[in-house]
């Protein structure tokens, strides 16, 4: 399904968002091609970006893995915690790491739900 998708986003999404950034000339949308081509590759090649972060409840440390680009140390995050939502506290971010390397097997990591904006 994945494989499936991801041809989709070549053949068609990345495509219409090419041409609009020729027509519009703006850099946001410029960088939405960047960021989509960005996407695709990261997902070819299985990288993942790992947040450590520390729950603001028990003050336990953890990894999650992260889906924003845009995250960073010092973030405010909510995270599944237990059969909870925590909030939580990002301390380190590693991007760009493949599974062999990743800081614990990429199938037992949760998802940073959500990033508190204030």
């Amino acid at each position: 399904a994945g494989k499936k998708k991801l041809a989709q986003v070549r053949a068609e999404e990345l495509p219409a968002l090419m041409q609009k950034a020729d027509q519009s000339g703006l850099p946001e949308d410029a960088q939405a091609v960047r960021d989509l081509d960005s996407m695709c590759g990261r997902f070819e090649k299985k990288l993942y970006d790992f947040a450590k972060v520390k729950i603001e409840c028990t003050g336990e440390i953890r990894w999650y893995i992260s889906n924003n680009p845009l995250l960073m140390v010092g973030d405010k995050v909510v995270v599944p915690f237990g059969k909870e939502r925590e909030k939580a506290v990002v301390l380190k971010l590693d991007k760009n790491v493949s599974e062999q390397v990743s800081p614990m097997p990429i199938r037992q990591m949760k998802e940073i739900l959500q990033v508190i904006y204030d």
